[in-house]
């Protein structure tokens, strides 16, 4: 088997796609402001608070509340989990806003985030937050839902280096 050495792979970043949107993406753009939200203020939570707050918002099939299928959702682990969510949010989730409208994409992005971790509770008994599955669940949408659209990226080499020696 040949091992890919990690200097040489690159990230693929989605900065947008040409597609014409009609709408102003107001629910993806407050979606990504509650995440940003909920992360600022999970960080600065002492953090005896801070992690009983996230066990509390977790979905775990141990612990299990409606309510958390919700709560999950805009919990994330560290900085890079939530700006690789919100990176991937932002050009699809507007493209998919414009076609749905604006409470069709709410209840798409957060009927789907349950379903995922619906999902995630099936698979497995390990506790979950941050729905990552949403850039999984959005970008393939966006790609078989608007073929004529090309999306632009940005090739991140460099960034890919200094990420690996963090």
């Amino acid at each position: 088997m040949h091992r890919i050495q990690a200097s040489t792979v690159q990230m693929l970043l989605p900065i947008g796609t040409d597609a014409r949107t009609r709408r102003q993406p107001l629910v993806t753009a407050a979606i990504v402001a509650a995440n940003l939200a909920v992360f600022v203020l999970q960080r600065t939570l002492s953090t005896r608070t801070g992690d009983a707050w996230v066990a509390a918002g977790q979905l775990t099939p141990l612990d299990f509340h409606a309510a958390n299928l919700l709560t999950y959702q805009f919990l994330h682990a560290d900085f890079w989990h939530v700006a690789g969510n919100m990176i991937f949010l932002w050009p699809f989730g507007r493209t998919i806003e414009d076609r749905f409208g604006h409470v069709g994409f709410a209840v798409f992005f957060l009927g789907c985030g349950a379903i995922a971790g619906l999902a995630h509770m099936w698979s497995t008994p390990a506790p979950v937050i941050g729905a990552s599955g949403h850039p999984r669940r959005e970008g393939p949408y966006a790609v078989a839902n608007g073929p004529t659209a090309r999306q632009q990226r940005r090739r991140t080499g460099r960034l890919a280096q200094w990420l690996e020696r963090l």
